[in-house]
């Protein structure tokens, strides 16, 4: 098609390309599909995340205790007990499988492909690819153009609340996760006007990502479906709410152990 496929763009061009003319389906179709191919390759690292979660929730007692034990061995001044508990605090991670750096890996994963994804199929729509002008369907059979009744731009705002909806932390009744929860819903339906100027190809890639996201959360918060993963229910669905949400107990707790980590480094460079 003229691509360049020597970056990541240029690679899911040719992966597009590669459905579409194995597969057969239409351009939207070809769209959709390798979308939530690319999604399910992903779910392996999604249920590792989760696994590496439940056991961060579970342990933060004892990682507190650990940390808090670290805090007085540096304020001592006792460089040798300084650093036993810093070890005694790799140790623990170590021995029950756990970082707080794992769940990173999903999101540094993810957020390229989906980045790249989306650029692909805009420039896909711009340059065009032949038979894009035709690959829609129903009432946007051009796919390089925006939909000319903007249909398709709430239905993708629509998508996305509900992914908000069905998400976790959507269940967080604090004031603080109500207060995001609004803001979220507040930006989705600002965000209309400039969705208008997309092309019906790119709601196509994000109204299936989102959709994806959606059967994905209520998929993995089935209980059978846990059971087979090997998943435990996550300890924030057992627990009532507190003032403060889940997620940011999280971040203040990833942020105190990074800078902990990252102190007890400084002795180890003299």
């Amino acid at each position: 098609m003229g691509l360049i496929h020597n970056t990541p763009v240029g690679a899911v061009e040719a992966l597009l390309e590669a459905v579409h003319v194995y597969t057969g389906l239409p351009w939207w179709g070809t769209i959709v599909f390798t979308t939530f191919v690319m999604r399910i390759l992903l779910l392996p690292l999604l249920v590792n995340s989760q696994r590496n979660t439940v056991k961060l929730i579970t342990l933060q007692p004892k990682i507190e205790k650990l940390m808090e034990d670290f805090k007085k061995a540096k304020n001592s001044g006792d460089n040798s007990l300084m650093m036993r508990k810093h070890q005694q605090v790799r140790d623990f991670y170590a021995e029950n499988k756990i970082s707080p750096w794992k769940n990173l890996y999903l999101i540094a994963l993810q957020t390229p492909v989906m980045i790249s994804f989306f650029i692909a199929v805009k420039k896909m729509a711009e340059f065009p690819v032949p038979g894009f002008e035709h690959g829609g369907a129903l009432w946007f059979q051009n796919l390089t153009v925006p939909d000319p009744y903007y249909i398709l731009p709430f239905l993708m705002s629509a998508t996305f609340i509900a992914m908000m909806e069905t998400s976790d932390a959507s269940r967080i009744n604090t004031p603080s996760a109500q207060t995001m929860k609004w803001a979220f819903r507040g930006v989705t339906v600002i965000s209309i006007p400039v969705a208008m100027s997309l092309s019906s190809s790119v709601h196509m890639y994000l109204m299936s990502s989102t959709i994806f996201s959606v059967l994905q959360t209520v998929l993995m918060n089935n209980k059978t479906i846990r059971r087979y993963l090997n998943l435990p229910a996550m300890p924030q669905m057992l627990k009532k709410p507190t003032d403060k949400s889940f997620l940011e107990n999280m971040k203040q707790w990833n942020t105190d152990v990074r800078k902990n980590i990252k102190e007890q480094k400084r002795p180890e460079r003299l």
